[in-house]
């Protein structure tokens, strides 16, 4: 009975010792990362302008589609859109990353300084994704100028409208 006491005791003391070692700020700052919606909408806004440009694209004339002009378009809006998915891909990959850190963290698995590297590099990743978020949807709007500046001209050059 007293070796059960002591282990309990002990573990109790370990457990209570891994809680006292825990940044409350790092955890704090760990939690507001994983919550933050704002990417959740950047992400959203990037999908929805690309996407919206390549559907515009899609449904050009043949006439359009056959000019060179268009085919470079098509590409680019093709690239932002591979770029979008992958941006989302990175994004939901950091998320289970700082989830599993903030949890580990918690449990006491990771040391605070250990805790902190990785969240810094972890926190680096959500700016870029968000950077590239904020660049998407501008880089598809001026496709989609391009674009509709280079629907009159084929037109015109066509003999169409």
């Amino acid at each position: 009975m007293k070796n059960c006491f002591f282990l309990l005791s002990a573990a109790c003391l370990f457990f209570v010792a891994a809680c006292a070692d825990v940044d409350k700020g790092l955890v704090d700052n760990m939690v507001a990362e994983s919550k933050s919606a704002a990417s959740m909408g950047k992400m959203t806004t990037a999908k929805t302008a690309v996407a919206t440009v390549l559907t515009q694209l899609e449904g050009a004339s043949e006439t359009i589609k056959s000019n060179p002009a268009y085919l470079a378009l098509l590409e680019k809006i093709n690239g932002y859109t591979a770029k979008t998915e992958a941006t989302a891909a990175e994004f939901a990959d950091l998320s289970g990353k700082l989830n599993i850190l903030l949890a580990d963290y918690k449990a006491g698995k990771i040391k605070t300084e250990a805790a902190k590297q990785e969240f810094e590099i972890i926190s680096a990743g959500f700016k870029g994704t968000n950077e590239i978020f904020d660049r998407l949807p501008v880089l598809a709007a001026e496709t989609k100028s391009q674009f509709e500046q280079l629907t009159p001209a084929v037109l015109d050059e066509m003999g169409e409208k």
